[in-house]
């Protein structure tokens, strides 16, 4: 069922803008169970040309790894199918570690969501340093810990949140 930020495309044909016409429909994504239910209904918003070629002119709430111009990957469906969360992980994996990774790939790689890399660094430095002695953690530097605790991690900003999602590389 279609909600405020359902995924939409702006569906219209390659002939029409040629033509000089923007003559298409916004289509919410989620309404459909499939790549192939949703290519029909699109065909059938065109029927009046013979063979119409798609164009997805605008998109909103569709991560771009998933959709072009021309096409949208069959697997878009399956990412639809994930809570918000995920979504929101799978997005930022794919846009900075690997495009076209599968959310088994970015679960394997997750460390987690932070609000910065450093609050990640400093939650790791107090689990360390637990039980150390009180002059060891006086000296301890975080913000060197940090520094190079970040040489084996990526690093990936969430949008829509400004939190990070830091990965293991």
């Amino acid at each position: 069922m279609a909600t405020p930020n359902s995924p939409a495309v702006y569906v219209g044909t390659y002939h029409k803008y040629n033509i000089g016409s923007l003559f298409g429909a916004w289509m919410k994504l989620d309404e459909f169970s499939s790549r192939d239910e949703f290519i029909e209904a699109a065909l059938k918003l065109h029927k009046d040309e013979e063979d119409p070629e798609l164009m997805f002119q605008d998109w909103e709430h569709v991560d771009d790894s998933f959709i072009s111009e021309s096409y949208i990957e069959p697997e878009f469906w399956d990412w639809l199918a994930l809570d918000e969360d995920d979504r929101l992980m799978l997005a930022a994996y794919r846009s900075c570690v690997d495009s076209t990774a599968t959310l088994n790939d970015a679960e394997e790689d997750l460390v987690g969501r932070y609000a910065s890399f450093r609050d990640y660094s400093d939650e790791l430095a107090d689990e360390l340093m637990y039980g150390a002695h009180e002059i060891a953690q006086t000296y301890f530097d975080y913000e060197a810990f940090a520094r190079d605790l970040a040489m084996d991690y990526t690093v990936c900003d969430c949008e829509e949140s400004g939190d990070v999602f830091i990965f293991r590389m």
